[in-house]
């Protein structure tokens, strides 16, 4: 006798093993159930999330730099208004001053130099931080997936041009993530994003599409060098998005959803891996990652 246990329910059906080949999925939630012989080897199989880490994300870290250098600015500002007030002050004062003060150039010069480094540091700096918001966002969205699940935030494997955003291994299989915060909307035609203008459609600079194919594949290698996975298993590439999109034709390889849409896409995408695999992809992963859940 075994037991089939469902972790979105947090409950175990106890079955045969051959009745365990019949039934793929918890009829409660509909979500994949996975067979122990032992009820107990259940329990607490999430041992790499005790190692947890939680450093900033590089998204984070350049929104971090662009506050501080916002904030530096803001500070260069008042002292600029303060010198302001001084020599305004030392105008106000006795009708006959012996040594008169000069143009305040010093005070134009502090406060030119605050509004420009405020100004340059939010240029830069905001897109990191609508970016960051929008990883956060997917992130608090990742950990409502059962215990079984490990989550993965700024992954960056070895030789990879750059990082990703999030990865997701468990029971369902192995999800690449790239989130993206968008306020234009955007058509996509297979790989290409085009935003529109009041001349049509104009092709964007970037490819989401492009970038989560590429770094699920960077992944992919890495897990088959080192015998984690096999050449027929496959990593599903997403990008999670926020904001308006149209999607015209067939995408290549990859699949576009909103943020509240990953929960039920990843649980209910099948059951293809065991627990000692899942264990296995994720103790390499986490030796890559910035975050993991």
């Amino acid at each position: 006798m075994g037991y089939l246990v469902c972790y979105n329910c947090d409950i175990y059906y106890e079955v045969t093993k051959e009745e365990s080949k019949e039934i793929e999925c918890c009829g409660e939630c509909g979500f994949p159930l996975t067979y122990f012989e032992n009820l107990k080897d259940s329990y607490g199989h999430k041992s790499v999330s005790k190692s947890a880490k939680n450093k900033r994300t590089y998204a984070e870290k350049k929104s971090l730099y662009s506050l501080l250098g916002m904030g530096f600015g803001v500070i260069l500002i008042v002292v600029g208004i303060f010198e302001f007030i001084k020599v305004f002050n030392m105008l106000q004062g006795p009708s006959v001053i012996t040594d008169p003060p000069g143009p305040p150039w010093g005070a134009v010069i502090i406060t030119a130099a605050g509004i420009l480094t405020t100004r340059i540091s939010y240029d830069v700096g905001r897109n990191w931080m609508v970016g960051a918001k929008g990883e956060r966002t997917v992130s608090k969205e990742l950990q409502k997936l059962p215990e079984s699940y490990y989550i993965f935030n700024d992954v960056t494997p070895p030789g990879n041009r750059g990082n990703i955003d999030h990865v997701v291994v468990g029971p369902t299989g192995i999800f690449v993530i790239e989130t993206k915060n968008y306020r234009t909307p955007y058509v996509v035609k297979g790989d290409d994003w085009y935003y529109r203008t009041r001349d049509g459609l104009k092709l964007a600079d970037h490819a989401p599409g492009k970038q989560v194919k590429r770094n699920s594949m960077k992944l992919r290698e890495i897990l088959i060098k080192t015998h984690s996975i096999n050449s027929t298993v496959w990593i599903n590439s997403i990008v999670a998005l926020k904001g308006e999109v149209s999607i015209e034709g067939r995408l290549n390889g990859y699949k576009i959803m909103n943020y509240n849409e990953l929960h039920q896409f990843i649980i209910r995408n099948g059951l293809i891996l065991n627990k000692s695999t899942i264990e296995e992809i994720s103790a390499i992963i986490s030796e890559f990652s910035l975050q993991s859940l």
